[in-house]
């Protein structure tokens, strides 16, 4: 197809016109874009903290960008304001270190205060700020040094470390450093409170006075502190090596001074080294049974370094056991080891160790050490053999004790009385007796008093009195049996013979109350299961706690605890009699005896002889039970 000479012409100018208004933008553009202010602003984080050491407020923290980048060499503000006022107090502009850290130290004087830190906007980043209330009180500044005592030139460095606390915490202050009385340069204590400093081309030979000085501020005082540094170029040695003979000790003995130049030196490490100066016989290659080579001349030789310390005249002394040293010479070798530099070196002159007669009188002690070993071995046996027969016996009055704990009624033993109301009727056909309770220490009135006679004659029958007193005169020869009934005691009793040797003319009787004789029962039990009595050590619970644990045991039920004492006797009846109430282990009778020590013995309260045989019957019925499985030791 042809198409017309107008259309070619027509498509030919739009192409020439497209590409013309093309090459324009292009020129033009680009200079309107170099003209647009474009502004990007971040996010700023200020974290500071603000804490009062004494009249020192020490400000710190960081600042960081919104992804936790350190903003670095960026000015934080500080304003310290008392409260109500305008004005601050202080105010101090500080820049962020490389990491965006920043601590700034003010003195204030003691009072409240609110701190405010800011971070002016910038171009870029956002402005931040945060305040906090802070109270200061006076606190005493402590200030401590750490340095060689003693050195030895030429040495790199030597360090000397300084602390400044107020209350336990770093402080940063500034000071200055005087070395024998010349202030020699300025120190500033970090947020830490410490400093370092290399002080070795300050020191002079012999000693050195070094202190720290922390002048006084506005509204706090100063402190100071300082040491010796002993900076040593030549030491003496003056020691001796001496044989020592003396009680039990036998060897050598190296002893002597270490002064310098400024004369004693104090608190001195010392190495103290024997060494065999003759000639060392040769190892035996003699091999034992088991193969291994004889190395016993060889040891005789190897003598252990003394660590040893000067004291403060620069004294010292160090001892070596003759059982270590082979016969023959033996020289002393000191080395005084300085805190920073290379030790200082000594020889003592030699001293020779001879055995021979030694050996004889050590043969001679040795015998004699074996007549005494057989004295008192022998003694030693007789000892041990008497405390088996006290053990033996103890248990036996123990087991004895705990089987009169559940007798229904208790044996009575007189107690001689000094004096008696009538003199005159004390003989040995008389009888005169005082009750008494053991428990409370009080006479028993209107206890029941009878005297069985073994075999014929009429019982007698009597009453205490108001000072729990009975009496009989005259009395028929033969045997006797007297009993003491009361209603809230155990009922006691004894057995005597007319005439008697005098003892009963005045005799007390201590009859046993209620609780206690329940207490007493319960003792017996737990020492029965447990091997030891804890009465008195832990309460009731406590040792129901743990004799269950060590039965593995576990109590149901419960717990509840019983109340009043009126109703104790009928609840022991229904617990013993009432099918409801069947107890099946030791666990369970023993909660049931727990609660009836704590009622009866703590409650202060008094109870009748049927509560103590009730009482009786529940601990038998667990003694056993404990019996039948096997937990009675």
């Amino acid at each position: 197809m042809i198409r017309p000479l107008e259309s070619v012409a027509w498509g030919e100018h739009a192409r020439c016109w497209t590409m013309t208004v093309l090459v324009v933008l292009g020129l033009v553009v680009p200079r309107i874009s170099l003209g647009l202010d474009l502004r990007v602003q971040g996010e700023s984080q200020l974290e500071a903290g603000v804490r009062s050491a004494g009249t020192r407020l020490v400000v710190s923290g960081a600042l960081r960008d919104d992804l936790r980048q350190p903003l670095s060499r960026r000015p934080i503000r500080v304003e310290v304001r008392a409260p109500d006022t305008d004005e601050p107090v202080a105010t101090r502009t500080t820049d962020t270190s490389r990491r965006g850290t920043f601590s700034i130290a003010f003195d204030v004087p003691p009072g409240s205060y609110e701190v405010e830190m800011r971070f002016e906007a910038t171009d870029h980043v956002a402005g931040a700020s945060t305040t906090e209330s802070i109270s200061v009180v006076p606190e005493p500044m402590e200030l401590t040094l750490e340095a060689p005592e003693v050195v030895r030139p030429p040495v790199d460095a030597i360090t000397l470390s300084a602390t400044l606390l107020v209350d336990g915490m770093g402080v940063p202050a500034e000071g200055f450093l005087e070395i024998n009385g010349d202030r020699v340069r300025s120190i500033d204590f970090d947020a830490s409170g410490l400093v370092r400093l290399d002080v070795a081309d300050r020191l002079q030979p012999g000693g050195n006075r070094v202190r720290v000085v922390i002048p006084d501020g506005q509204h706090r005082e100063g402190t100071e502190a300082e040491l010796q540094i002993e900076q040593l170029r030549d030491v003496t040695f003056d020691a001796t090596v001496s044989k020592v003979f003396d009680r039990l000790q036998r060897g050598l003995e190296v002893q002597g001074r270490v002064s310098g130049e400024v004369g004693k030196i104090a608190d001195a490490n010392l190495e103290v080294t024997l060494r065999y100066q003759g000639n060392r016989p040769p190892r035996s290659r003699d091999s034992n049974e088991g193969g291994r080579e004889d190395t016993r001349t060889s040891k005789a030789t190897e003598v252990p370094t003394r660590q040893v310390e000067t004291d403060e005249e620069g004294r010292f002394e160090a001892f070596f056991e003759r059982s270590r040293l082979q016969d023959g010479p033996w020289r002393a070798d000191l080395r005084l080891i300085p805190d920073v530099g290379d030790p200082f070196e000594h020889s003592v002159g030699t001293v020779r160790v001879d055995r021979t007669f030694t050996r004889w009188v050590a043969r001679g002690a040795g015998l004699l050490a074996l007549l005494a070993l057989a004295v008192v071995g022998g003694r030693e046996l007789w000892w041990l053999v008497r405390r088996k027969l006290r053990e033996r016996r103890e248990r036996r009055e123990a087991r004895e004790a705990r089987e009169r704990a559940f007798e229904r009624e208790d044996e009575l033993a007189p107690v001689r009385l000094d004096e008696v109301v009538e003199e005159e009727s004390r003989s040995e056909r008389s009888l005169f007796g005082r009750v008494r309770n053991v428990w409370r220490d009080e006479p028993v009135v209107g206890a029941d008093v009878a005297l069985h006679p073994d075999g014929e004659g009429d019982t007698r029958l009597t009453s205490t009195d108001e000072a729990g007193e009975f009496a009989w005169n005259e009395l028929p020869d033969g045997t006797y049996t007297l009993e003491i009934r009361s209603d809230r005691f155990v009922d006691g009793r004894h057995t005597f013979s007319i005439p008697h040797d005098g003892t009963l003319a005045g005799a007390r009787f201590d009859v046993v109350p209620v609780p206690l004789k329940i207490r007493r029962l319960y003792q017996a039990l737990i020492e029965m299961i447990r091997g030891d009595d804890l009465w008195g050590e832990l309460s009731p619970r406590a040792i129901e706690s743990v004799i269950q644990e060590e039965l593995d045991t576990r109590v149901e039920g419960d717990g509840e605890r019983p109340e009043g004492a009126e109703n104790m006797a009928s609840r022991l009846r229904d617990l013993l009699d009432d099918p409801d109430h069947q107890l099946d282990s030791t666990a369970d009778y023993l909660e049931a005896l727990t609660d009836i020590v704590e009622e009866t013995y703590f409650s202060q309260r008094t109870y009748t002889e049927e509560t103590w045989e009730l009482a009786r019957r529940l601990a038998l019925r667990l003694r056993d039970v404990a019996e039948q499985q096997g937990e009675v030791r």
